[in-house]
């Protein structure tokens, strides 16, 4: 369609606009486009130029270019984004804005904010510095890849040395920057829904190999050894309490140690749940603390099969018959000093300080007692479907698969005991008869 130079007549574009704004989605035009200019000694000259308008979700799109045949490749691709769903509604989206948006928006749908803090630490400390400053559409495969190989390995500063409180340097580990992945993936694939991005430059990436967790095991030995002198620590050589001690943590170390709790279970354990004249604990909650903040978070157990009643032993349930009756009438079973909710991060301290009072120099942390726990159940004969059904995993195969390293020491002690009986057997040979 031949445009007419006059169109430049007030009442002419006026009726253009709402022309163009009664169009369908994915209705476009192309149009010639003359723009009149002047020199500096005042002669003035017209630039000609081919215009292409189209309308997508009742937003009018418009581009100049030199040529019909750019402008109708560029109508093309519009009208076939429409058709897909794919139109991109903006190109100038730094990822740190829309991070924002991510987490505004999971915040809404319900996550945990445990998960929300923990993804903000991810992208405050590492993925923000990197990519924080980087358009949406600029992200592309090979910056991410980039990016995951400079974090392999580099130093995090997050944690602390127990004996000097202060900040240690620890290497970034595969299975965090799989971490950082997953986070980017997720926040990409949100871009494609607000339709910002038409793909996820994060699907084609080559992510590092995760890394099974290292499980460090306690000795028997070694378990008695902290147990006693957590006891000495949290009571005096004459027998008083040591009132500078938080008096929840030895009754709470013992429990861990018998039962093979989750810190999180441990800490959400309340009197209500507890049956001290049968020996049952009841577990049915948890109590996370919020990463960075002196909040917490109560939750339901992490698995359905987390909710579950555990047998304790008579020297777990006399240990806490006088914590209770030292501690009085408290919601949690192991509280703070003020008798209030437990500090979780706390409880993390005392243990790496108790490591070094006992003179254990392994890395341990308090997961590894659950760990323990379930390394000594195995190596007493226990069923390992019990030992699943105890420590609440959400499935057999999931406690063979964690453990497996254990088995063979028992598989071992099978045989022997099988070799056993039929060396004895073989010793006084029965009568066959034919």
């Amino acid at each position: 369609m031949k445009r007419k130079e006059d169109l430049v007549n007030n009442g002419d574009v006026a009726a253009k606009k709402k022309k163009t704004k009664s169009r369908q989605n994915g209705e476009g035009t192309i149009y010639d486009k003359v723009v009149k200019k002047k020199r500096k000694n005042g002669e003035e000259y017209e630039l000609k130029y081919v215009e292409a308008q189209i309308m997508i979700n009742n937003k009018r799109c418009t581009k100049t270019f030199k040529g019909k045949r750019e402008a109708s490749a560029w109508l093309q691709k519009k009208r076939e984004e429409a058709s897909k769903g794919i139109y991109i509604v903006s190109n100038k989206v730094k990822f740190k804005e829309f991070a924002d948006t991510w987490l505004k928006d999971k915040e809404i749908e319900g996550k945990k904010e445990t998960t929300l803090s923990g993804w903000r630490l991810y992208l405050d400390n590492h993925i923000l510095p990197s990519l924080g400053s980087i358009a949406l559409k600029d992200i592309t495969t090979e910056k991410l890849n980039s990016f995951y190989s400079e974090k392999m390995g580099t130093n995090s500063q997050r944690k602390r040395d127990s004996k000097t409180e202060e900040k240690k340097n620890e290497p970034i580990s595969p299975n965090t920057v799989i971490h950082f992945h997953r986070i980017i993936h997720n926040i990409l694939n949100h871009a494609i829904k607000h339709r910002i991005l038409a793909y996820n430059p994060a699907t084609a990436c080559s992510k590092p190999k995760a890394v099974k967790p290292q499980i460090n095991i306690l000795t028997v030995e070694e378990v008695v050894k902290l147990l006693e002198t957590a006891r000495l620590y949290n009571i005096k050589k004459n027998g008083e309490i040591n009132e500078k001690v938080n008096q929840s943590y030895y009754p709470a170390l013992v429990v861990a140690v018998y039962t093979g709790l989750r810190r999180s279970e441990l800490m959400g354990l309340k009197w209500k749940y507890v049956d001290l004249d049968n020996g049952i604990l009841t577990i049915t909650e948890t109590l996370l603390q919020i990463t960075g903040k002196k909040a917490y978070q109560e939750d339901d157990t992490k698995t359905y099969a987390g909710k579950r009643t555990i047998a304790v032993p008579s020297e777990v349930i006399e240990i806490l018959s006088k914590h209770k009756e030292y501690m009085g009438d408290t919601e949690y079973v192991f509280c703070n000093n003020k008798r209030g909710t437990p500090d979780p991060h706390n409880f993390n301290r005392f243990f790496e300080k108790l490591l070094v009072k006992a003179g254990i120099e392994k890395h341990v942390r308090i997961h590894d007692l659950r760990h323990t726990n379930v390394s000594m159940m195995v190596l007493q004969g226990v069923n390992p479907k019990d030992i699943s059904k105890r420590i609440g995993h959400s499935s057999y195969s999931f406690t063979m698969q964690t453990y497996a390293h254990i088995m063979p020491e028992t598989d071992m002690k099978t045989a022997e005991k099988l070799s056993e009986l039929l060396q004895k057997s073989t010793e006084k040979p029965t009568e066959i008869k034919g």
